[in-house]
């Protein structure tokens, strides 16, 4: 699915390690969406149930810094934790001083784990190595009720991967001609390999987003909603995405081949002595 001149990625199936979810899921098996629990809480140990993954797809001029960005501050008024992971390596989000539409709003402190050698980094390090990184990825998203996730484009199966996931995929829509064809292909290859899948087009500049529509419209026959944080309840939006899977979202993402741990093998808990 990679683009001609990007770094490709190894030739693993996208649906690898969840296609019993999905039959699960069509089957009415699985735990159907909810809303985060209006009670505040400390954020650790979060029920997999109630927490939800929020996937960005990093294009555009800033590989989607500013929707990033904008999503864990919007999220935040759920009242929840917030927790983002960036597989972004080559940009860091930018900082709020220099990003004018955030500029303004206030400040919002959210926990981040940044992956500079990518998925790649992961997938090709000693056993040893790849599974203390993903039981420190796993405290990471369990110690939030939103994980929200950058993943560039140019690591397409992986995008393609999380977005399944997750349920949906936030795709950012820049002005430039150039942004514009960047969403479109990333939004034409999701639908093209999952239905059902639930696109939200988001934008600072409208006339990009109605291109972007008129695009889709035409060429996919497909009409997303557009996401407009400064409207839209984000515990609606989060009670339309897909609980995490048990092993984890990143340990499904990034090495989906991980079996879960065994039922029975452990067992935490407290006891009155």
């Amino acid at each position: 699915m990679s683009e001609p001149g990007k770094p490709d990625e190894p030739e693993d199936n996208p649906l690898a390690g969840v296609l019993d979810r999905l039959l699960a899921r069509e089957r009415g098996a699985a735990a159907a969406p909810a809303e985060l629990p209006a009670a505040a809480r400390s954020g650790v140990g979060v029920p997999a149930v109630a927490r939800r993954v929020v996937v960005v797809a990093g294009i555009g001029p800033d590989s989607g810094s500013w929707a990033f960005r904008a999503a864990c501050r919007w999220l935040h008024r759920t009242g929840g934790g917030v927790a983002a992971l960036d597989l972004e390596a080559e940009s860091s989000p930018v900082d709020r001083a220099a990003d004018p539409a955030g500029s303004d709003a206030p400040a919002v402190v959210v926990p981040i784990a940044r992956m500079p050698a990518g998925p790649e980094g992961v997938r090709g390090a000693p056993p040893a190595v790849q599974a203390a990184v993903l039981e420190r990825l796993r405290r990471h998203e369990d110690a939030a009720d939103v994980l929200v996730v950058r993943i560039p484009s140019r690591h397409r199966m992986t995008l393609m991967r999380g977005a399944f996931l997750a349920g949906g995929l936030i795709v950012p829509v820049d002005p430039e001609e150039s942004a514009i064809a960047d969403a479109f292909a990333v939004s034409r290859e999701a639908r093209e390999s999952f239905l059902d899948l639930v696109l939200h087009p988001c934008g600072r500049d409208r006339e990009a987003v109605v291109r972007y529509l008129e695009i889709m419209r035409q060429f996919v026959g497909a009409e997303p909603r557009p996401l407009d944080f400064a409207i839209e309840d984000p515990a609606l939006f989060l009670g339309r995405l897909a609980a995490p899977p048990p092993e984890g979202f990143a340990t499904a993402l990034l090495v989906p081949g991980t079996p879960a741990p065994p039922a029975g093998l452990l067992e935490l808990g407290t006891i009155v002595v």
